[in-house]
């Protein structure tokens, strides 16, 4: 081989090398190109809010150190690069340029998820708050509509109004209250504006010349609602909310009297802002009225009641706003309509101040969670947010090409002494033995030259590359640190959402139960009902006349499928039932004797006390599961005397859906769960989990206490879910008076994908290279297999190519595969090899060839691939501290390796391995 054939040689080497380079360099703009035309674009109103968000900040000043390095960096190739290298230097600059424009995508998207999130909370929170306060309203209103039909205030009404008669009248009226606690005063008047009855004895009032009564009288609907200053309500200086309806004399049918309930606002209002805020929360939480007055505040030292304030329009979920010299996001929610009720048309509406809308709170709901789990999720970046998800995959890729790009070109910038004339070749010229010495003798003074030319034009180009892989080592690193944070950021903000509506879900199903739960013990009190009860006997008319009155009571209050009572002999002799097309009769039915709650029913002694029944299926209704809920019925004459009990059957199975369904966010193939701490279902919105059914997940997560909640990543089903689960708490003197107690818990699943293997990805082993400083060196190429490292001298090493278009050798075995190569523009054959079956043979790993490092050698003049986890760098060693495996004992345990070398105390491994490929040739060619 002459001078012109080893130039050639070296030309094609370093062409090769170029084209690999213009392929990374076409892949760089094909990116930067699709950058530019997708991507997340910010508003004049989140650029001015993104400002505000720290881990914006802090990522910005991170890029932009990083992206003064590149600068430099290409700077500096541009003035101290060999020519050969024109390619790389480009290469260099489009990635500076696909650096800039991802630095932008990555801060738009931080800023924009990072809004996002406080904007879905405040969103949630202003139409929780709304939703709420409508909920408890919509019993107001049947509540105002039955005490003005009810009997005993009629009777009283149409008789003497003397004082005895206003003690009973107000004495019932107190039972009232005293069940339905929302209520601080109970008037009735009658049309000439005076005061028959009221509880209250700090409402101080004779008469009225509130036009509220007029309008009451005057009033066609079924109730009047009223939120104005009134002198009916003299004991606090708050606005109070009223309740209000005509009074029908049952005999005359004339309207003579007026009733106003007068509803706990500001305490309801108070319990329903503790409820929503969270510990260290420094949102500020209002009620406003259709003027933009502040009705109820959360914190009225930071925003008062009776101020007008601004809010937003056409519902949007969030604006900037400003109150006392302050800018604040907020969100503003009308209430999504309970039933038919039509209400004051009131908002709900959230704020915190824009400086401190981003601050980071202790609660992380991402700390207890399962790591693996996590990891896998925080990988499925596309789930959550398409424009991260390309930006995590295109750095991925971008990172393997340009590492493959650098190694390859240190690889090339080599000085590969053994290799660059096939002394094979000269022997095989058709020459005398005289001439092939004098050869001989000029071919090692060229190459000897070609070396020096080549470590001259080389040393700064390899400093250069150096930098590169160490530069980019750290962008890639604080690109994935911020993505990660990122993605835990908007998994973080969609397992509050879930918490938010858990929460929600729970605290509806409180107060609807503690409802039940007034209404059994308001009812056995019906004067007529004990009237005929008390009777020594009963006739056909009496069993009619109390039939009429469930039938009445059940029609008013449409969440019970059956009202019934029995008697000591536990037989039902009435019942109301609300499906008329429900044939089951329960009359003359005998109650199981053996039921649980029948020792809790003869317990009943006081016009409070109230019993459950377990969450378990009943004849009573249709041996479905439901509660039952039971209170006494006293003799009208001698109240120490018990005759009879009433019982009223929960209509479970719809209006627990409905608490359910109207507590769900819009979260596609979102399912939500009641379940008992047994881990039955009670209520579900999925088939796939049917009334009674076990929820077959972790005992641990039935194990929390009232109030508390958890939240979690699990696998149910073959899915991944985000999970969140609230226990249930108390609502007012509902389960706190130690009278019953029955723990249920809200799940909420939202899903996230169907199954997949998650796979423990080995860790690199971390290794902090010896310096060597001598003349005496080697050049060692280091890679990963089964991502532990191992080296081989570089004058093995042709280069690094993408695994694509592989196949496996049908006639061979699973070691091998083939691949077409194109080298020195001709196109050959040649071989895979898993050299993990060989390096690591007690190793079961299936090769998967997407993200993985091909390596070419050249051994005894063949070309042979190898399947590399990843590349790490070229690097030169000092002969005097390699080790040769010459022992013979140390060379039967390690037959593959030809050197070892020291690396520093601390790295995962004292001894590198640097392989004899000679040997693992032999091996693999003796097995084939």
């Amino acid at each position: 081989m002459g001078p012109n054939e080893f130039w050639n040689g070296l030309n094609n080497s370093w062409k090769q090398a170029v084209d690999n380079t213009c392929f990374f360099w076409n892949l760089v703009k094909e990116w930067v190109s699709n950058l530019l035309e997708v991507g997340t674009r910010l508003s004049k109103t989140e650029r001015k809010i993104s400002k505000f968000i720290d881990s914006v900040n802090l990522t910005e000043k991170n890029l932009d150190i990083l992206k003064q390095k590149w600068e430099n960096i290409v700077s500096t190739a541009e003035t101290n690069s060999p020519p050969q290298a024109i390619n790389i230097i480009k290469t260099l600059e489009s990635t500076q340029k696909w650096f800039s424009n991802l630095e932008k995508q990555l801060l738009d998207n931080l800023a924009v998820e990072n809004i996002k999130k406080i904007s879905s909370e405040l969103s949630f929170e202003a139409q929780v708050l709304v939703d709420i306060l409508i909920r408890n309203l919509y019993e107001r209103t049947a509540d105002v509509w039955f005490l003005a039909t009810d009997d005993d205030i009629c009777k009283f009404l149409t008789w003497d109004k003397n004082q005895d008669s206003r003690e009973k009248i107000e004495k019932r009226l107190n039972e009232y209250r005293d069940k339905y606690t929302v209520y601080d005063e109970i008037i009735i008047l009658d049309t000439d504006w005076n005061v028959v009855a009221n509880l209250n004895k700090n409402n101080e009032i004779i008469e009225t010349k509130s036009t509220l009564l007029q309008k009451t009288i005057e009033n066609d609907a079924d109730y009047l609602e009223s939120f104005e200053k009134t002198d009916l309500i003299n004991f606090t200086y708050k606005t109070p909310l009223l309740y209000s309806k005509k009074i029908i004399n049952p005999e005359t049918w004339e309207n003579l009297w007026a009733l106003f309930l007068s509803f706990r606002f500001d305490d309801e209002m108070k319990r329903i802002f503790e409820k929503l805020t969270k510990k260290d929360d420094i949102k500020v939480k209002i009620l406003i009225d259709d003027n933009w007055f502040v009705l109820a505040s959360s914190d009225e030292t930071e925003i008062p009641t009776w101020i007008k304030i601004q809010t937003l329009e056409n519902n949007e979920d969030f604006w900037i706003i400003r109150f006392a010299w302050r800018d604040y996001l907020a969100s503003t929610k009308e209430t999504n309509w309970y039933q038919w009720y039509n209400w004051l048309w009131w908002k709900g509406q959230t704020m915190i101040s824009i400086d401190s809308a981003f601050r980071e709170l202790e609660n992380n709901v991402l700390e207890n969670i399962d790591p693996e789990i996590l990891s896998w999720v925080l990988k499925q970046s596309w789930i959550f947010c398409k424009d991260l998800g390309d930006i995590a995959n295109q750095a991925e890729i971008i990172e393997k090409e340009l590492k493959r790009i650098i190694w390859n070109w240190q690889i090339i910038s080599s000085p590969t002494k053994d290799e660059i004339i096939d002394s094979n070749e000269i022997n095989n010229l058709d020459i005398t033995n005289e001439n092939k010495e004098v050869i001989f003798k000029i071919v090692e003074k060229f190459r000897d030259s070609v070396y020096n030319i080549h470590n001259e034009i080389f040393a700064k180009f390899k400093s250069i590359l150096e930098k590169v892989s160490l530069t980019w080592e750290t962008t890639s690193k604080t690109f994935k640190t911020s993505i990660d944070n990122l993605f835990e950021t908007i998994i973080s903000s969609n397992l509050s959402e879930v918490e938010n509506a858990s929460k929600l879900a729970i605290d509806i199903m409180d107060r609807n139960l503690y409802e039940r739960a007034n209404d059994c013990r308001w009812w056995a009190l019906n004067s007529d009902i004990r009237a005929i009860l008390s009777k020594e006997k009963l006739e056909e008319f009496d069993f009619a006349k109390i039939n009429e009155i469930l039938e009445y009571i059940n029609s008013l209050y449409t969440v019970y499928s059956r009202i019934f009572v029995y008697d000591k002999k536990w037989i039902v002799l009435n019942s109301s039932v609300l499906d008329k097309t429900d044939r089951s009769n329960i009359v003359w039915k005998t109650i199981e004797a053996d039921s649980q709650i029948l020792n809790e029913v003869i317990k009943l002694n006081s016009s409070q006390d109230y019993c459950v029944t377990p969450f378990v299926n009943t004849s009573f209704y249709s041996w479905l599961p439901t509660y039952i809920y039971h209170a006494s019925i006293k003799d009208i004459k001698d109240e120490s005397r018990i005759v009879w009990w009433i019982w009223v059957v929960f209509d479970s199975w719809p209006e627990f859906w409905a608490m359910l369904k109207s507590s769900l966010p819009d979260i596609k193939w979102s399912f939500w769960l009641f379940v008992d701490k047994n881990a039955k279902v009670i209520s579900s919105t999925t088939p796939n989990y049917l009334i009674w059914w076990k929820l077959d997940i972790d005992k641990k997560y039935f194990l929390l206490e009232e109030w508390k909640s958890k939240s979690d990543i699990i696998l149910l089903n073959w899915n991944y879910y985000l999970m969140w689960i609230t226990s249930s708490s108390w609502y007012r003197e509902y389960k706190t008076t130690w009278d019953y107690k029955n723990d249920i818990l809200a799940f909420v699943f939202s899903p996230i994908w169907k199954e997949v293997k998650i796979e423990k990805k080995r860790e690199k082993e971390k290794i902090i290279h010896l310096k060597h400083i001598t003349n005496e060196t080697l050049e060692i190429a280091t890679f990963y297999v089964n991502w532990k490292i191992y080296w081989i001298e570089s004058t093995s090493v042709i280069e690094s190519v993408n695994a694509i278009n592989i196949s496996n050798v049908p006639w061979a075995i699973d070691i091998l595969w083939a691949i077409n190569y194109k080298h020195n523009w001709k196109d050959k054959t040649v071989y895979i090899i898993d050299v993990n079956k060989v390096l690591q043979p007690q190793e079961k790993i299936e090769i998967d060839f997407k993200n993985k490092q091909i390596v070419i050698l050249n051994i005894k003049w063949e070309f042979i691939w190898i399947v590399a986890d990843d590349l790490e760098w070229v690097n030169l060693y000092d002969k005097n501290e390699l080790k040769a495996t010459s022992d013979t004992w140390l060379k039967s345990k390690t037959w593959y390796v030809k050197y070892f070398t020291n690396t520093w105390d601390w790295s995962d491994v004292p001894l590198l391995p640097i392989l004899d490929w000679d040997i693992v040739y032999e091996i693999i060619k003796n097995d084939l």
